[in-house]
């Protein structure tokens, strides 16, 4: 987020120039009154009421623009920033996806189906994770028995190991049950690179240090925000998908959506470093994320949206872009004002022969600046 400079400065500088150059007049015309005229001239061409106003009413304008859309923006200031990104970098589930997988397809492998999912539930019953979730609604509704575990124990982004009837259950990734030693034959590699392609996702249930099932998950992406990805796209924005799904799965939800790039595998300290990396290469970023363990990512981001949708973020980017172009016509009408006013008010026209700028004047065009900067920001 750009910084800006603190109120109070701009007021000092106000008042510092006008105390000098009234004391200049003061003593070279030898007139109190002259110096007084000059002071308070200098001191309303000066104040910043003009410029100050420029931003927060356009950008209070744009968010009355968008609340119907039902968007609430908890800082403004973000629709500046969003209006110069040149890359919106989203996180796959609850930003792409609608961000509740279902459990669409169950292989047991010498067990059970309702004992792997009774199992299975068993280990993720105080997960975190929306794949866990799942898992335990399922078993839930269905009305599955669910042994006590012994201790669990959650791996973000990777699994849950737990301890239930003296075995070590173990409920994940594929990538993170091979590092911990579980060996998948080429059938089962092949089945998970072929289900990762299609935009599925395999969970793997583990006894021990045998497999014992494989829980398919599917996570929907509505049309509505493969539309919303092609209108941003229209609009000169870039669609980066960073995940920590797998590269297959994460190229599959590229495909689907169209989208600009898909990097998967990565941590959340790893996707706010992919975030750094492209400021660091000069790309403004837009970050939209709406997971609390992404939260770095937003720290990372020129523009940080949370608690948006795809499709509220291309209602929100063109209101953006229309408030930073009123925002930079209200600069270019302050600093018109502030030059016409300072030029006779700080005496530069009487070296010419020319005539003191009167403090009425100078009230005059202050509030007609004001006026003109208001009108300019409400209009539609």
């Amino acid at each position: 987020m750009k910084q800006h400079l603190p109120k109070p400065i701009f007021f000092i500088i106000a008042l510092g120039m006008a105390a000098c150059l009234a004391t200049y007049w003061w003593l070279d015309t030898g007139d109190f009154d002259t110096g007084l005229g000059v002071f308070f001239s200098v001191l309303l061409a000066c104040l910043p009421l003009p410029w100050l106003l420029s931003r927060p009413l356009a950008l209070w304008r744009a968010a009355q623009q968008a609340r119907p859309h039902g968007i609430e923006l908890a800082d403004r200031s973000v629709l500046t920033e969003l209006a110069d990104a040149e890359i919106l970098v989203v996180s796959r589930r609850g930003t792409i996806t609608s961000g509740h997988p279902y459990l669409a397809e169950t292989t047991p492998e010498g067990t059970s189906r309702a004992s792997l999912l009774s199992m299975a539930a068993a280990a993720e019953r105080q997960a975190t994770h929306p794949i866990g979730r799942a898992i335990v609604q399922f078993a839930d509704k269905h009305q599955l028995k669910q042994p006590q575990p012994m201790m669990a124990n959650e791996l973000p982004g990777q699994g849950v190991e737990s301890m239930i009837q003296r075995i070590t259950v173990r409920v994940g990734r594929p990538e993170w049950l091979q590092r911990e030693g579980i060996r998948l034959d080429a059938a089962h590699l092949t089945r998970i690179d072929q289900l990762s392609a299609r935009g599925r996702q395999p969970i793997l249930v583990t006894y021990d240090s045998y497999l014992r099932g494989t829980l398919v998950f599917d996570d929907d992406v509505s049309r509505d925000t493969i539309a919303a990805i092609h209108q941003l796209q229209d609009q000169g924005l870039a669609i980066y998908i960073l995940t920590a799904d797998n590269q297959r799965l994460a190229n599959a939800t590229q495909k689907k959506t169209q989208a600009d790039k898909a990097i998967g595998e990565l941590t959340p300290a790893a996707k706010a470093q992919e975030v750094q990396n492209l400021r660091l290469a000069g790309q403004t970023v837009a970050v939209l994320v709406n997971e609390e363990k992404d939260a770095l990512m937003l720290e990372r981001a020129d523009a940080p949206l949370r608690n948006l949708t795809l499709p509220q973020v291309a209602t929100l980017l063109p209101l953006s872009r229309k408030a930073s172009h009123i925002i930079r016509q209200n600069h270019k009408f302050a600093i018109v004002a502030t030059i016409l006013m300072l030029l006779p008010a700080s005496g530069f026209l009487h070296v010419f022969g020319g005539p003191f700028l009167s403090p009425l004047i100078a009230v005059i065009i202050l509030v007609v600046t004001t006026l003109l900067i208001f009108i300019n920001s409400l209009r539609t």
